[in-house]
């Protein structure tokens, strides 16, 4: 059994600790205290002398001459200074060497004492700027006469008039920002008249939400959403028309859900909706997931890509071979872009209606006079409506029109109080349809 060292007194001026071992087993490494440590100061190079004062001092600090270059940013900017500060030497002094000196020795100090715009101020910079724009960019007006100094034989007030309606009867320029860019057509819609497959087309799952129409195709697993560092968890999509939840994979596609969520003409709409087999050019068996199903009269499969994707070369020669496997079993198919989900005037006209969402539903009573209104007038204005309904207002409108009880032209102009409004297919609800024309 190993037996402690004997206690020694600490001497004067020590720690009380320092007899205890160094590498004593199950204690832990004594640390240096700070005597042990070089003190900032000796790590410093010298001073300048503080005691003589600057004679050009002031409030503001001191005088160019002897303010140094690693100043403070308040001495710099005019703010007070201290009492004390440094100053030019006394004769005989002996002066640091500027090689050691940490100001001196910064690449940024010196970077700033060769590049004088380094030295500036922000506001000093953007004024520096903004006068060199003006000197290496001419503003040429157009040639038109300017008016003549005012003398007293002269007519410079019509003069003056003359050269303003020259100005504003000039040419408008043309706008800087481009128009929004043509949307490329992708689509192969499917023939009228009996389909026949094409040779190793088959649809081999559905997703569980497709019960209508493909019965007997064994449905797919759906499991939790795919996640990943640079596109996160899927989005999610509350649908009152198709009375579920959808997962959007992009931003995209949550765009492409809401068109259809507030289309009269769509019926119904399926996220992921089969898995469709079918044969390259090559004879090689593919596969492919389109992202929506949307049902009105006829099913259109969509494809939802940012155009730089759908405009890649692999992807243009595969289009026109997976529109023809689905034309042979009787659906159309197409592609769509941010250019086809964000045109104007349909998409401000959306983003409007979407966000009076959650805007209350007006109570049974004004619901029924509103479609008794609409139902023999046909069609009216949103003025018209708030004038015969005081009780309604704008936002009650748009939130009626997301629920389908009302309906509005989306690819017409703006929407205001001058656009016309149809009673629509009924109110939907989480439960269905509860009241409206059908």
């Amino acid at each position: 059994m190993s037996t402690m060292p004997p206690r020694q007194p600490a001497a004067a001026g020590t720690s009380p600790f320092s007899w205890m071992p160094v590498s004593m087993p199950g204690m832990p490494r004594r640390r240096s205290t700070p005597s042990d440590r070089p003190t900032t100061a000796s790590r410093l190079p010298p001073k300048m002398p503080t005691t003589a004062r600057c004679p050009h001092s002031s409030a503001n600090g001191a005088c160019a001459e002897h303010r140094s270059p690693s100043s403070s940013k308040s001495e710099r900017r005019g703010a007070p200074a201290r009492a004390e500060h440094r100053s030019a030497p006394t004769p005989g002094a002996i002066l640091p060497s500027t090689s050691h000196s940490p100001a001196a020795a910064s690449p940024r100090w010196r970077a700033a004492s060769r590049n004088p715009a380094m030295r500036m101020t922000p506001a000093q910079s953007i004024l520096a700027a903004r006068a060199a724009n003006r000197e290496q960019t001419s503003l040429t007006l157009p040639a038109f006469p300017k008016p003549a100094a005012a003398t007293a034989g002269s007519d410079h007030a019509g003069d003056l008039a003359a050269y303003f309606r020259a100005r504003l009867a000039s040419p408008v320029p043309e706008p800087l920002t481009p128009d929004d860019p043509e949307p490329v057509a992708r689509d192969w819609p499917a023939a009228a008249g009996p389909a026949e497959p094409l040779p190793g087309v088959r649809i081999t799952h559905r997703h569980p939400a497709l019960a209508f129409g493909l019965e007997a195709v064994p449905e797919m697993a759906i499991g939790r959403s795919p996640r990943s560092s640079q596109r996160g968890r899927r989005s999610r999509f509350h649908s009152l028309k198709t009375r579920r939840t959808l997962r959007a994979a992009s931003s995209s596609e949550h765009d492409n859900f809401l068109h259809h969520e507030l289309d009269p003409s769509v019926l119904m709409f399926v996220e992921q909706p089969i898995r469709l087999q079918y044969l390259d050019r090559s004879g090689a068996v593919r596969f492919h997931r389109p992202d929506c199903l949307v049902v009105r009269s006829d099913w259109v499969f969509e494809e939802v890509k940012p155009e730089e994707d759908a405009a890649r070369e692999e992807n243009e020669a595969r289009w026109p071979e997976i529109g023809a496997a689905l034309n042979s079993l009787g659906y159309s198919f197409r592609v769509v872009t941010e250019r086809h989900l964000h045109r104007k005037p349909r998409w401000p006209n959306l983003t409007l209606i979407w966000r009076h969402r959650l805007a209350p539903v007006p109570q049974t009573d004004l619901r029924d006079g509103l479609a008794a209104a609409l139902r023999d007038a046909g069609c009216l204005t949103i003025a018209e409506l708030l004038t015969r309904f005081p009780a309604l207002e704008g936002k009650h409108v748009y939130a009626l029109c997301r629920r389908g009880f009302l309906a509005v032209d989306l690819d017409g102009p703006p929407l205001g109080p001058a656009t016309p409004v149809r009673l629509g297919r009924g109110l939907m609800t989480w439960l269905g349809s509860v009241d409206g024309e059908e």
